[in-house]
């Protein structure tokens, strides 16, 4: 008899492992790198990462800690149910640094498959412009740097083009352009812009595989030496196919 009873409290406390295990929490981000492209030296950027408790249990963020020359803050939840998230934001001060520049910043929780989640972001910083004569220089104006889809069914592409004009006396030269994620594709219909013309660049959403409010941006550089980086703002509401 004491046997069996032995047998039945052994078997309890094994399955009491695995319904432990089955109920575990998970920190999981679908976008743990991100890239700043080109910006000027002695310019902070900052970028938020979102995070989300992928298991069954609660996830909780017992801290987090950034590499040298960068601060994140703590994540916007510290306790996330399942299928919660939260944002974390990180700021990057670039003075007195140059080049490709990788920071990392290690969020710790009580994840027991993975002690860690490691995000990851990049930056190329370049030096200030040079004492150009402000009245030769070239300009940049945007016809818009908001862009709302509105209302997007799950699987359709939606895009729109958006004119950029050099209002300044020189050249105007589009270095490099960034998306927040791979949903956003930019093209532009050539890289220089004469004084007093204008180019139109194309932003195209692809809805597939989201869900809910989407906010996205995209980054332009240029050689406008007052304004090197434009910020465009992309948002949409997917809903579900029915």
């Amino acid at each position: 008899m004491k046997r069996v009873i032995n047998q039945f409290l052994l078997l309890f406390f094994f399955t009491g492992i695995i319904i432990a295990q089955e109920k575990a929490p998970k920190i999981f981000s679908s976008e743990p790198e991100f890239d700043f492209g080109e910006i000027i030296e002695g310019e902070t950027v900052e970028h938020e990462f979102a995070i989300k408790n992928n298991g069954e249990g609660k996830l909780v963020i017992e801290r987090v800690r950034a590499s040298c020359g960068c601060t994140a803050a703590m994540p916007t939840k510290k306790e996330l149910e399942p299928g919660e998230s939260a944002k974390i934001k990180v700021k990057f001060d670039s003075k007195g640094r140059y080049g490709q520049q990788y920071k990392h910043v290690y969020v710790f929780s009580n994840d027991p498959e993975n002690s860690y989640l490691k995000l990851t972001f990049r930056a190329n910083v370049v030096a200030k412009l040079s004492n150009q004569n402000p009245e030769l220089a070239p300009k940049i104006k945007l016809e818009k740097n908001i862009i709302d889809f509105g209302e997007l069914e799950e699987g359709s592409v939606k895009e729109t083009t958006i004119k950029i004009k050099n209002i300044g006396k020189s050249k105007l030269e589009i270095r490099d352009i960034k998306s927040s994620c791979g949903c956003t594709a930019v093209l532009i219909s050539n890289s220089v812009i004469e004084p007093g013309k204008e180019i139109g660049m194309e932003v195209k959403l692809d809805t597939k595989g989201r869900e809910g409010a989407l906010v996205r941006t995209v980054l332009l550089f240029t050689n406008d030496p007052d304004n090197p980086k434009q910020v465009i703002t992309v948002s949409a509401k997917i809903i579900r196919k029915s």
